[in-house]
């Protein structure tokens, strides 16, 4: 499907163009696990920084369906990103992340990074 979708814009770029929401929604998932496969092959983990918002919640439900895709055991989350809200606040970035389903995989908690932001 990655093959599919990326056309290459010059030698220093590529471009997706995978079509209406449902594909783009496949195809960032598919992205999402292409990328952590050859990181934790790589460097054997797969580190990431996840966004803040509702626009990627859609990602995090379909990437919760997926608790086969990956060795979820070398993934480690970050946020790039949070409110000054507490963890479990319906705006927290964080908050909404776990709840739209990164929860339900099998990620050492120890390797769920967020912000501290009660912290000064």
């Amino acid at each position: 499907m990655l093959n599919e979708v990326i056309r290459s814009w010059d030698e220093r770029r590529d471009i997706a163009m995978p079509g209406n929401a449902a594909a783009t929604l496949d195809f960032a998932v598919a992205h999402w696990i292409h990328s952590a496969k050859r990181a934790i092959q790589e460097r054997g983990r797969f580190a990431v920084a996840l966004s803040g918002g509702s626009t990627p919640q859609a990602i995090y439900q379909k990437l919760s369906l997926c608790s086969q895709a990956l060795p979820w055991k070398d993934v480690w989350l970050f946020w790039s990103d949070e409110r000054k809200v507490p963890a479990d606040h319906p705006e927290s970035n964080y908050h909404n992340a776990m709840e739209s389903g990164l929860k339900n995989l099998p990620i050492p908690p120890s390797q769920i990074f967020r912000m501290p932001v009660e912290l000064t």
